[in-house]
């Protein structure tokens, strides 16, 4: 199989590389790893369940305001913690171990909440106008923070369709793992720039037309994505990104997929599709195409 010297090659293609660093990742001449120093303001930790003494200093010089709560004793599992400082938070980060989310309505400015674990006791407040960020797992707990009206950035853990229907208006990214939608087809009433669905079994994207309207669309460790032929042949999608997905269908034709730039990683051992779609490669196929090192030499 003779495949272009130059073409379809991760290394050839710099705005790939700055959109790996997007999501954390940096490209090496052998490949793509975790970005550990990723740069990001300076948050308060929060550890052993002690405010530190400067908590209020530190906040007010911090960019974001944002706290991190960080595995709190077990006998702490609520932001009783924050208290001194609750007029001055305005981002809130908790790692497991924290389930008692009641203390939220203490405080006035929160735009970004991120949850690892699940909320066992919610906030009574229903509104929440200066939301901008929900990152966390779905449950009916976390519908205000969904539907919250200015909400920008939104990752959820196990959305269904009655969350995805909560959403209020466009977002600047959608992250979505291990869907819960029985027939694999989700919906969003709304465009999104970014949109990621990840670790789910099946995703049927026929029916999403919002997708022609993101910079970006990603599928990580999908059983199968089906649909991308139909979407696409009516509304052609900017930049795909396929990382470790198993299958497209069993009659899809990759090559009918229209998109700007499709940008293909993973395991080869995962993705066996793509050495069949070699075989029969069109002759542009590295016009629109990139590969990662395990298909091109």
């Amino acid at each position: 199989m003779n495949i272009p010297e130059d073409g379809g090659r991760l290394e050839d293609d710099p705005e790939f590389a700055a959109m790996l660093e997007e999501f954390g990742f940096f490209l090496a001449p052998e490949g793509y790893e975790d970005e550990d120093d990723y740069p990001e303001p300076n948050p308060l930790w929060v550890e052993n369940g002690v405010l530190p003494p400067d908590a209020r200093e530190h906040l007010l010089s911090n960019e974001d305001g944002r706290v991190i709560i960080d595995y709190p004793p077990d006998d702490q599992p609520g932001l009783d913690v924050l208290a001194p400082v609750f007029d001055v938070v305005r981002s809130v980060q908790t790692t497991y171990g924290v389930t008692d989310f009641s203390l939220l309505d203490e405080i006035p400015h929160l735009e970004a909440l991120s949850i690892d674990d699940k909320i066992k006791t919610a906030p009574t407040r229903r509104e929440w106008p200066q939301l901008r960020r929900y990152d966390g797992p779905w449950q009916p707990e976390a519908a205000p923070f969904v539907a919250a009206p200015r909400l920008d950035s939104l990752r959820l853990l196990g959305a269904t369709q009655e969350a995805l229907d909560l959403i209020q208006g466009p977002l600047s990214s959608l992250f979505l793992q291990r869907l819960k939608v029985a027939d694999g087809s989700p919906g969003w009433p709304h465009p999104a720039e970014i949109v990621s669905i990840d670790t789910t079994r099946r995703v049927d994207v026929s029916r999403i037309h919002q997708l022609a309207s993101a910079e970006k669309i990603r599928f990580d460790g999908i059983g199968e994505v089906s649909g991308l032929d139909v979407v696409s042949a009516e509304h052609p999608l900017r930049e795909l990104h396929l990382e470790n997905v198993r299958s497209l269908g069993t009659t899809v034709n990759p090559w009918l997929i229209q998109a700007d730039r499709t940008y293909v990683m993973g395991r080869p051992n995962v993705m066996k599709w793509v050495n069949e779609a070699l075989l029969h490669r069109p002759d542009d196929w590295d016009q629109r195409w990139v590969l990662d090192h395990g298909w091109v030499p």
